[in-house]
């Protein structure tokens, strides 16, 4: 599949950069561009082995449905429930590694934001500093953020950061209560397929978050695209250290 609109413009950023020379910064642009394409790959990953998975998980239910109390599945029967188990496990996977990916990825774009504009008072190594980027934007003389910049910022809090570091990175560490990992499920109606979180190891506990992954990569280009706007648009209130490398955007180079 060719690169869609926000692959162009972060490459447009990195090269941007690399013409001036810049390379230390062009080389971290290259890594989140590598970072988001590993996003986009997970993203259509899932799309196909969404269709499979609940296609196989509506059989094997069907089956048990029809079946009576105490009555054994036979041969086939049995290969097609472990079809919807092992497409279930391979699935989860891939979804697990979609919130590692896009969590890298805004990671690395916030340690990035402070690279573009000075040094903040605390270091932005989590994508968690931006909730002080209009502070932070103040005391650099910066521009005011984008109309739903926040609203992009916290969707992705709660929905990839949030659950990435509660549930899976630390999975055992939610400070002295143990934490479960997701499970699947899916919407009968729509068929979507739904990553849900549980707080509690309690069996049964409660999903109490849940997340449908194919809307990590639209709320990720939206945040990117707001991004990349005010870093072109702030280019010339940059720290002393690259204010002599101002950023420019492909329009402007036509001017």
């Amino acid at each position: 599949m060719p690169d869609g609109p926000i692959a162009i413009e972060i490459d447009s950023l990195r090269e941007n950069l690399e013409a001036r020379s810049r390379w230390d910064l062009g080389l971290r642009v290259r890594e989140i561009s590598r970072g988001y394409r590993a996003v986009t790959s997970r993203h259509q990953s899932i799309q196909r082995m969404g269709h499979e998975y609940v296609s196989a998980s509506k059989r094997s239910f069907d089956l048990m449905r029809k079946k009576g109390i105490g009555e054994m599945l036979s041969a086939e029967e049995l290969e097609l429930q472990e079809e919807a188990s092992e497409l279930g496990d391979a699935l989860i996977m891939e979804v697990e590694s979609l919130f590692n990916s896009a969590s890298q990825v805004l990671n690395r774009v916030a340690a990035l934001h402070e690279s573009f504009f000075g040094p903040a008072k605390i270091p932005w190594k989590s994508f968690k500093s931006f909730t002080h980027a209009s502070e932070y934007g103040a005391k650099r003389g910066l521009g005011e953020l984008p109309a739903g910049f926040d609203d992009a910022r916290s969707w992705l809090f709660d929905n990839v950061i949030h659950i990435r570091n509660r549930h899976l990175e630390h999975v055992h560490e939610g400070h002295g209560k143990p934490q479960r990992s997701g499970i699947l499920g899916y919407n009968n109606v729509t068929e979507n397929v739904f990553y849900g979180v549980q707080d509690k190891m309690d069996s049964p506990a409660p999903v109490t978050h849940q997340v449908n992954p194919q809307d990590i990569l639209p709320r990720l280009d939206l945040f990117l695209r707001l991004w990349i706007g005010y870093v072109l648009i702030n280019n010339t209130h940059m720290s002393e250290r690259q204010a002599h490398v101002p950023i420019t955007s492909p329009e402007s180079e036509q001017k």
